[in-house]
């Protein structure tokens, strides 16, 4: 019976030194995958926007009113120097450029909003609004000819077209659709920038949607 025991405690301690004793490696579990989906851009829409007659006359007046300070800055410019000029002098002219070349720039930019077909503006204010690009159009020449003058007498001497009637009052009339005080100094009180502004916007919303249609 001993030599039974024996061998018993000895297969039991042979098999216990057998035993690892070594615990395993705790590895931290894998991150899950992302599964957020990448950012993408604001939607825009394609147009074209239909426009209420409270928001097509904001929108003129951020057309129209830092293009109309332009050209009230060129004519201060202009007046300046006038009386000297008539006097038989010789005033320098290079204020009077530089005001010629903002209001040339400023025209330009209000042409291309006015042309913008991605709003529709309201009631019968299209028509009108095609008049004041009319307008425009007529004045750019003898601005940028002002603009590239070498004198004061030069540029004093460039002459402004005359323009049909209906031409003429072609802002008021579009004041008058949109239900804008037709003081052009009153209303536009407060829109400084914005013909830049907006320009800017559309040049960038065009860009948008201009790849939008390509990866189509």
């Amino acid at each position: 019976m001993k030599r039974i025991l024996l061998a018993t405690l000895i297969c039991t301690l042979l098999l216990t030194g057998c035993t690892s004793t070594t615990q395993p490696e705790n590895k931290p579990a894998p991150k899950p995958e992302s599964t957020t989906a990448p950012e993408q851009p604001p939607a825009i829409d394609p147009g074209p926007v239909k426009l209420s007659i409270k928001e097509a006359g904001e929108y003129y007046l951020k057309i129209v009113c830092q293009a109309n300070r332009a050209g009230s800055a060129f004519v201060d410019a202009r007046n300046e120097r006038e009386a000297e000029y008539l006097n038989g002098g010789s005033p320098r002219v290079k204020a009077l450029r530089e005001a010629a070349a903002e209001k040339v720039r400023l025209t330009r930019q209000t042409i291309e909003l006015i042309d913008d077909e991605y709003y529709t503006w309201p009631g019968k204010s299209r028509e009108p609004l095609l008049l004041v690009r009319k307008s425009d159009m007529s004045y750019l020449s003898a601005y940028q000819s002002i603009m590239n003058a070498k004198t004061y007498e030069e540029a004093y001497q460039v002459t402004f077209p005359e323009l049909p009637p209906e031409v003429e009052s072609a802002a008021q009339e579009v004041r008058y659709q949109l239900k804008l005080d037709a003081d052009t100094s009153k209303s536009c009180k407060g829109y400084r920038k914005d013909n830049d502004k907006i320009y800017a916007e559309m040049l960038k919303r065009n860009e948008l949607l201009g790849k939008s249609e390509a990866s189509e």
